[in-house]
Formats: structure tokens, C-alpha cells, sequence
């Protein structure tokens, strides 16, 4: 897994506990902790590397992805910062994930929600209650 190009991995805990439903009529994964809704890519969208799970992008791939995202200077909408700070982040989590998410909102928020999550192991779990 760590040699995939991937932005995000869900696992069935968070889907649990963000109350996620996968929509497969409406082709949207809907978070339902914050509401959000996100649409899945159709397949003519997916970047190679994810058509072809054993690819690697090539070094001229990441140097123009590196490139790409380091023009991408926009400040994010107002809008979509007021938005995010309502669903519970402080601004400046929101304006850092707008920014790293190119002014995607439903980016942003499944990273917040990423980084909020804390992984407790099921040994840390019986040690807590054997106290």
C-alpha cells in the first residue's frame, strides 16, 4: 500500500463512525457526520495509476504533479472556508485543507475528518478497562 499513489484510504472503521453510506444509484459516498456528499470518478476520469494498481507514476508524472500543484496559488472562497469552520474546524485547518485541496470543499473536509480520527489499537482497549 505505501507504494501507491493514493490520497486517501477509507476503512470500513471510519465509513462506521462518520455514518457513511456508499450510494451506488447516485454513485456518491455520503459522509453523514458532516452531511457531505462526495461523487465517485466514472472510470474515463481515474488516473492510470489507479486503473492499474501496479503502476508507478513515471518521474516526469510526479514532476509535473509537483509542478501543477505548487502553481496552484488561489486562495480559497470565502464561502468554503465560513462552510468548513461551521462543520466544527477552526479557519486555519479549513484555509491549509481548501489549499491543499485546490478550493475542493468535500476534499477538505474527508481530510479534516481524516486527521481527527485517533486509531486506537484493541490492546490499548483491554489495558484502558482492565484499569
Amino acid at each position: 500500500l505505501e507504494q501507491q499513489p493514493m490520497d486517501m484510504l477509507l476503512g470500513l472503521d471510519m465509513l462506521r463512525r462518520h455514518l457513511c453510506i456508499l450510494d451506488l444509484q447516485r454513485n456518491v459516498l455520503r459522509i453523514g457526520s458532516t452531511g457531505t456528499e462526495t461523487a465517485f470518478l466514472p472510470e474515463s476520469q481515474l488516473p492510470e495509476c489507479a486503473k492499474n494498481p501496479g503502476a508507478m507514476a513515471t518521474e516526469d508524472e510526479l514532476n509535473a504533479a509537483i509542478k501543477d500543484s505548487l502553481a496552484s496559488t488561489a486562495e480559497p472562497k470565502e464561502s468554503d472556508i465560513k462552510a468548513v469552520v461551521e462543520m466544527g474546524f477552526n479557519r486555519e485547518e479549513a484555509v491549509r485543507e481548501l489549499r491543499a485541496s485546490r478550493g475542493n470543499k468535500d476534499q477538505a473536509v474527508a481530510a479534516l475528518i481524516a486527521k481527527s480520527l485517533r486509531y486506537t489499537s484493541p490492546s490499548s482497549k483491554q489495558q484502558t478497562s482492565k484499569r
